[in-house]
């Protein structure tokens, strides 16, 4: 839903303008939703995401893709392994879950940075 003051509304007001960064929506948003909002923008459009904030100028590249709210781990892990990413961060889940992406990530994919930020914690990219 990409809700106003969370880390998902944060990172897509940095981002939204910035054409080097993607947006890519995995599954359904209401299109009242900032998220909704900002999916069926427009390159060069404005969008308001955050009410306490003035409009922003759509300058990113936003794709929306269709996963199953049900992927398996190793259907993830499988996704992951076909991109490659420099840097991999892990934000839903259960701890053990978390931990035991982390550690297939770690082995599968050596030349990645796996990150489980701690929540509140800034991270720079």
């Amino acid at each position: 839903m990409m809700t106003p003051k969370t880390l998902s509304n944060i990172f897509a007001q940095r981002i939204v303008e910035q054409s080097r960064h993607s947006i890519f929506f995995v599954g359904y948003a209401d299109p009242e939703s900032p998220a909704g909002i900002l999916r069926n923008a427009q390159a060069g459009e404005q969008v308001s995401i955050d009410p306490n904030r003035g409009p922003q100028t759509v300058r990113c590249r936003i794709e929306q893709f269709q996963f199953s709210a049900h992927a398996s781990r190793e259907s993830l892990v499988t996704f992951a392994k076909g991109l490659a990413p420099k840097k991999i961060l892990l934000v839903h889940g259960d701890p053990p879950a978390v931990e035991w992406m982390r550690a297939r990530l770690n082995l599968d994919l050596p030349h990645s940075e796996i990150i489980v930020p701690t929540p509140g914690v800034e991270i720079e990219l």
